[in-house]
């Protein structure tokens, strides 16, 4: 039986965003902002050096397990489910079984250490955390917190090539509205993968995607020769409390110095709102599967959010949970609705009858669980893949009966933007 216990540490060291990439490229980790918090302020947590490790030669109820067992009222299981894990969650038979990546198709870890700053990286707890009772590193806290004062090298990022390419791209979405005029869906989330060859330090790419944009639910990830740096700016589900909140994302808008026309033109655009609406009720039924009768209703609809490059439109969905655990929230929710479409179970048939390949983690969720019924996940979009000297990223939009295929491609070149611009592109 595993056993673990969790004590108190301080450290007397100066960290930013550079000392804790740099913590995490070492001892393998996890560098995740959230914006739970009892007084409502963003926290950046840093853990790493992992004790355990669950992925998809577990099953999804080992992670239930660990939380059950330790009701420790702080971040401590870590880690992502991808995409092409939906078939684990539906029955057998509905999707293939499509992988393009060999990321685990989930992987969750328990870490020896965790850090927890405020925005301006002032720490506010720390926690060593041991598996009965023993700690694994031989080196003390200083010996390890020196290796954070490494400098940094350069990157190159070269030989870009995208699947499906602008004109595939575009026939998608006319294939898709078929499917809608043909009563099949009534809209899906179609992407692409842009594909990059690599060079140099993975760390720097990581902090130049991270200092790119403003973060909301940001990820710098390192596991076994793998690393995800997302800059995702959208909340899959945040519980707390005993309630759930799920907050989709539909509608995009590329920023171009008129942000007050821009921003009113999407706020009154008829496609994008019909767009969050659909996914807001989609979100809306996913939701009340895991909850009490009568408690789900939409919050606030629709929310502007504003970004670097682009505007968004938000929706807020809240619930209060009749259940607790996260494999029972997972069946219910996942994947999201708004990276697959409405339904669900068919947007998702014709998303890989049209992109061909899996998606990885990509459009799948990362986050934190701790013991006190508290969980934090995002939505993996706007995030980087690199293993193996390759880079990979995706990126798509939602495509309705009103969608243009030329304004759908050039979304996905505004989603691009500033991840080519912070790769030196």
């Amino acid at each position: 039986m595993l056993k673990f216990s969790a004590h108190p540490v301080s450290i007397n060291y100066d960290i930013g965003l550079q000392e804790a990439i740099n913590l995490v490229e070492q001892w393998n980790g996890t560098l995740l902002y959230t914006s739970r918090d009892v007084d409502g302020s963003n926290n950046i947590v840093l853990a790493f050096n992992p004790l355990k490790t669950i992925t998809e030669d577990q099953s999804l109820e080992s992670i239930d397990y660990l939380q059950n067992q330790h009701h420790f009222d702080f971040p401590w299981i870590f880690g992502y489910m991808g995409y092409d894990a939906k078939h684990l969650v539906e029955e057998n038979g509905i999707y293939s079984n499509l992988r393009d990546t060999d990321f685990p198709l989930y992987s969750f870890h328990v870490y020896e250490f965790v850090f927890i700053f405020n925005q301006q990286w002032k720490l506010k707890n720390g926690y060593q955390i041991e598996l009965n009772n023993e700690s694994t590193f031989a080196l003390s806290i200083d010996e390890v917190f020196n290796y954070s004062k490494k400098g940094s090298d350069g990157f190159s990022v070269s030989n870009y090539q995208s699947h499906p390419d602008e004109d595939s791209f575009m026939q998608g979405v006319k294939s898709i509205q078929k499917y809608i005029r043909a009563g099949d869906v009534y809209q899906v989330n179609l992407t692409r993968k842009i594909t990059a060859d690599f060079t140099g330090d993975t760390a720097a790419a990581a902090k130049s995607l991270l200092e790119s944009n403003r973060i909301e639910f940001g990820v710098f990830y390192k596991s076994e020769g793998r690393y995800l740096v997302s800059t995702s700016p959208e909340r899959f589900f945040k519980t707390a409390n005993g309630k759930i909140l799920t907050s989709p994302i539909k509608g995009t808008a590329g920023r171009n110095g008129d942000d007050d026309m821009v921003s009113n033109q999407l706020l009154n655009d008829t496609k994008n709102l019909r767009e969050l609406a659909m996914i807001t009720d989609l979100l809306r039924n996913d939701i009340s599967k895991i909850c009490r009768p009568g408690t789900v209703k939409v919050k606030e609809f629709p929310i502007l959010k504003t970004l670097k490059n682009v505007f968004h439109l938000v929706a807020d969905v809240e619930g209060e949970l009749a259940v607790s655990d996260f494999s029972a929230i997972m069946k219910a929710l996942f994947p999201g609705g708004s990276i697959t479409g409405c339904p669900k179970i068919r947007a998702c048939q014709i998303i890989e009858e049209l992109e061909q390949k899996g998606r990885g983690p990509y459009t799948g969720s990362f986050g934190y669980i701790n013991g006190a019924g508290e969980m934090d996940f995002n939505i993996l979009i706007r995030t980087v893949f690199i293993q193996n000297q390759t880079l990979t990223f995706n990126v798509g939009g939602g495509i309705t009966l009103l969608s243009d295929p030329q304004d759908e491609y050039e979304e996905t070149l505004h989603k691009a933007q500033n991840i080519l611009k912070a790769l030196g592109q």
